[in-house]
């Protein structure tokens, strides 16, 4: 699921379709997302709600739950930029992953690249969680820290993130998905 640019997306599709890993589909709640043209790219069917779903929270959600009735390992969310309600997070709990651009539980939330760099902070960071019912909140999975550097400018910043995301997120996803083979009672079969 994603609302934005979706580079995490596309990184995540080139690196782990070589280990077998299929994308059933990429949810995007927002019409002219660059994550489209990303997904068609790479032949990862889009799910789109309505114009008139996308602007009420309720049907949104409920074009969320026709999307999640597609059988799937994990819901991979990657710029997805809506709280999932607890109707949707509940049932998939411990299958919903989400990446962060801070090292969380610092900057929380929207716009955290902005406001690490705002508030002057030595470093900020990555963080790869499960998602619950609160605003990344959920337990975390795997972290990095980024320094941020004097007299950086905070596009400088966010590239150097982002380019921790690109290593980080595949590899957390690839470990889930090799854990939950592993652990599989067809597995030992």
């Amino acid at each position: 699921m994603g609302s934005g640019n979706g580079s995490n997306f596309e990184v995540l599709v080139h690196t782990l379709r070589p280990y077998g890993v299929l994308f059933s589909g990429m949810f995007c709640d927002r019409p002219g997302a660059r994550i489209i043209e990303r997904a068609r790219r790479v032949g990862v069917p889009v799910v789109q709600p309505s114009l008139e779903a996308a602007g009420s929270r309720r049907k949104l959600n409920d074009a969320v739950e026709i999307f999640l009735s597609q059988t799937f390992d994990l819901l991979v969310l990657a710029g997805y930029m809506r709280i999932l309600p607890p109707r949707i997070v509940i049932p998939y709990a411990g299958r919903v992953v989400n990446l962060h651009p801070s090292f969380l539980p610092a900057f929380p939330g929207i716009n955290v690249i902005q406001k690490a760099y705002d508030a002057g902070v030595s470093e900020t960071g990555v963080t790869v969680h499960l998602v619950d019912e609160g605003v990344d909140t959920g337990p975390i999975l795997a972290q990095i820290r980024v320094p941020m550097f004097p007299g950086e400018s905070v596009e400088q910043l966010e590239e150097r993130i982002h380019l921790v995301e690109h290593q980080l997120y595949p590899w957390v996803i690839l470990h889930l998905l090799a854990s939950r083979l592993v652990s599989s009672p067809a597995s030992s079969a």
